[in-house]
């Protein structure tokens, strides 16, 4: 074949290549900001642990590091990733690194939770980063163009992409420094014996006899199956575990992301914040405007939507302070009496019916309810005397601290027309606090119990599975499928009743079509565009199959409409 008719056929092998390498995999890719990275002085003695492992020339080796969820694997991975970057292979050349290739998974992102496009995407990364082996690597794709198939035998993808490269790489390399590997998130493939079989794979390469000195580091949770895959006999000579014990100076000494030097690294962090946020927000705290038109707060203030949890705390506020308002109108009304005017003991007491005056004996304090406001009446000043007065009994009266608002009472009324006055205030009082006590307990949600929203796209369905499966995807410690009924019906089903429907339809027609990720996108290619349409599409299925009876209004289904207006 000449060079002119070669030249296309590279190029258009080496444009697929790229189109399958998954570019959101690599530790650096802009997909993935911001970058988790460990902090200058922090986990000084756990990377130089691994650096150490990976300075290793003698054998091949694979180096886990496992942990529970937010302990640090992540910006471990990251860093040491940065570092072995920076590191040249050989001093002659700029262009090749020790770093020979990344994969960062994520359940988020279709490509970066399955091994299909694992392999694919490290011989492109190393093709990038060795030039000279780019040819081989497209003379083997050209040979079999299934290879880039992501249900292509993991086994044949290894061989081709992984093997083969680093075979050819041994000759020019003998005397340099190992390749890196690093591998993040294990535990986000969503397969579980495909990532067995990957970690297998990993294995069986790192024990070719003829193959270029090169170390892998992984990362992942420590899952059970993760855990039994390592255990593996074929794993367990190569495998280099961390957390781990070492010993020095006399000691053991634990070497893990959870080591006796955390607390030190937190201070650093802790400092390192602070001091970053003082200098972008300097002028946060200064009381006095530095420019007449700006706030003293500064202009970094950044104002957030109200989210559906402050409104419901804002209600409850609400409801809290009324019935503690409520609360203080029974205790006036409790203390509430009508007592004759004083005489003297020589005077004989007048029938009830020639009550001159009325005297309350405990002051009504001033509230905000419409209840206790006073009667239109002509106001006149009541002096804070007891003595005797022939005139109507109405307006209000000043102590040192308070003013107290009081009922307007006649001269000429007896004492039962106010007595009524009164207990219709209490009646009206206890009927409105009744209706509000028994809205507020019909409407107060559960606390502590939610469903965070979907993402957009894509990656709505399988976030929509995994809240129905998983306890730790949902807010109140249990899976969607395992939610006790209160917590999705009565004053709860505007607030998770409706979300956790969607996501069971979601994930009972997932599991219907054998579990089956392929199988399922392409019976509901709406699942690319999100939640609502799946939704929608799901149920249109679910009808036509007669599962269910879709809603009609009063004039019949849209269908009948159409045809009565033909």
């Amino acid at each position: 074949m000449s060079e002119e008719q070669f030249l296309p056929s590279f190029e258009g092998t080496w444009a697929r290549l790229s189109q399958v390498a998954v570019k959101g995999a690599q530790y650096d890719s802009p997909e993935r900001q911001p970058h988790p990275k460990c902090l200058e002085g922090t986990r000084v003695d756990l990377l130089k642990y691994i650096h150490r492992l990976l300075d290793e020339e003698k054998k091949n080796q694979i180096i886990w590091l496992h942990g529970t969820a937010g302990v640090g694997k992540s910006s471990v991975a990251f860093t040491v990733a940065e570092r072995m970057k920076g590191l040249k292979v050989t001093e002659e050349t700029n262009v090749e690194k020790r770093l020979a290739g990344t994969f960062f998974f994520s359940r988020k992102h279709t490509k970066r939770c399955t091994t299909g496009y694992f392999f694919a995407t490290l011989a492109y990364q190393l093709a990038n980063n060795f030039p000279s082996i780019r040819k081989d690597v497209n003379k083997v794709i050209r040979d079999n163009p299934a290879l880039l198939d992501s249900d292509t035998p993991l086994c044949d993808q290894m061989e081709a992409f992984f093997l083969k490269p680093l075979r050819w790489l041994r000759s020019r390399l003998r005397e340099c420094p190992p390749l890196t590997f690093v591998i993040n998130a294990l535990d986000e493939c969503t397969s579980e014996p495909d990532l067995t079989d990957l970690i297998l794979s990993l294995a069986r390469a790192l024990r070719e006899p003829d193959l270029l000195v090169t170390h892998i580091l992984l990362t992942s949770r420590s899952e059970l199956h993760i855990c039994k895959a390592f255990q593996n006999k074929e794993v367990q000579p190569l495998l280099c575990e961390i957390p781990v014990k070492t010993s020095g100076e006399g000691a053991a000494t634990i070497i893990s992301l959870d080591g006796a030097d955390v607390d030190k690294d937190i201070y650093i962090f802790l400092q390192h914040s602070f001091t970053e946020l003082a200098s972008r927000h300097r002028d946060a705290l200064c009381p006095i405007p530095r420019e007449g038109d700006k706030s003293f707060n500064g202009d970094h203030i950044l104002t957030a939507p109200v989210t559906a949890a402050e409104t419901r705390e804002l209600k409850l506020s609400f409801d809290r302070e009324l019935t503690r308002l409520s609360g203080k109108v029974e205790e006036v009304l409790d203390k509430l009496t009508l007592t004759p005017p004083v005489s003297s003991s020589s005077s004989p007491s007048p029938p009830p019916s020639q009550f001159s005056q009325l005297s309350i004996s405990t002051p009504i304090p001033s509230l905000p309810s419409p209840l206790l406001s006073p009667p239109p009446a002509q106001p006149l000043q009541l002096t804070p005397s007891h003595e005797a007065s022939h005139e109507p009994l109405s307006g209000s009266y000043t102590t040192s601290s308070t003013t107290h608002n009081v009922l307007a009472v006649n001269s000429q009324l007896s004492p039962a027309p106010l007595s009524s006055a009164v207990i219709q205030i209490r009646q009206a009082h206890h009927h409105t606090t009744h209706q509000h006590t028994t809205a507020t307990k019909k409407n107060t949600p559960i606390p502590g119990i939610g469903i965070p929203d979907l993402p957009r796209g894509l990656e709505a369905w399988r976030a929509a599975v995994k809240q129905w499966e998983d306890p730790s995807a949902s807010i109140g410690g249990k899976a969607l499928k395992d939610w006790p009924e209160e917590w999705y019906t009565g004053p709860m089903r505007t607030i998770t009743g409706v979300k956790r429907n969607i996501r069971k339809v979601i994930a009972t027609e997932f599991y219907r079509l054998h579990g089956d990720d392929r199988v399922f996108l392409e019976e509901y290619p709406e699942a690319n565009r999100g939640a609502k349409p799946l939704f929608d599409a799901i149920q249109r299925k679910r009808e036509g199959r007669g599962e269910i009876t879709g809603r009609a209004s009063k004039n019949g289904r849209p269908e009948v409409r159409a045809s009565a207006s033909r």
